[in-house]
């Protein structure tokens, strides 16, 4: 019996200890537990809670009909006969739904400040103005096709935010079809020509943006 245990004690003696410190310090996945609860679940104030709305909507019925403005080279009358395809088709999509705002990749979204030009535009739909507070909460929705490429179609709303009903509302202010509002160069040809040409080429136009929206035929 002592020789066994004097033989174990031998072995004990001459065992190599290996310690790894990465290996002890690695973190076991049943070890780890959540410090804090999801953020939104540890507020319940009405102040941190997700919109319960969100919705697009005109901001007065004025907003869907068309303006022609011969000093500022601005219209968005349509044509008797037909808008160009893309146009056309989301012309046809707001007038079923306004939500359609909301499509990606099929619109792109740009904050706009200070631009004159388009405050004054605004005045013609807005008979009362704009708080001034919001001069800054204007977008522009640009249009792209399938592909990716942008339109001349264009949808310029007002972001506002009712604190009380706790509703973010999307007030569109009107329709430019035609690139007229914020023109830029393309093609070679800079803002202003490509501004000067796409107002003559639609100066004509009578067919007012109101009643393709109000009804349900496509153009005669």
């Amino acid at each position: 019996m002592k020789s066994l245990l004097k033989n174990i004690e031998t072995n004990t003696y001459n065992m190599t200890f290996s310690f790894s410190k990465e290996e002890f310090l690695k973190p076991r996945s049943r070890d780890i537990k959540p410090i804090l609860k999801p953020i939104k679940n540890r507020f319940k104030t009405k102040k941190f809670e997700e919109p319960k709305e969100r919705f697009f909507e005109w901001y007065s019925e004025e907003s869907k009909s068309s303006i022609m403005n011969e000093e500022l080279k601005f219209t968005n009358y349509l044509p008797d006969t037909s808008l160009n395809g893309e146009e056309e088709l989301r012309l046809d999509e707001l007038k079923n739904d306004l939500h359609c705002l909301r499509m990606k990749p099929y619109n792109h979204v740009t904050n706009v400040k200070n631009n004159e030009r388009l405050r004054t535009l605004i005045s013609s739909y807005v008979e009362s103005g704009i708080d001034q507070n919001y001069l800054d909460f204007i977008y522009k929705i640009n249009f792209t096709d399938l592909l990716g490429r942008t339109t001349a179609f264009r949808v310029f709303y007002l972001y506002e935010v009712d604190g009380l009903e706790n509703k973010y509302k999307h007030s569109i202010l009107f329709i430019d079809p035609y690139h007229l509002v914020i023109s830029s160069s393309h093609k070679g040809k800079d803002k202003l020509t490509q501004l000067n040409e796409n107002f003559e080429k639609n100066k004509h136009n009578k067919k007012d943006i109101k009643i393709y929206l109000e009804n349900n035929r496509m153009f005669d």
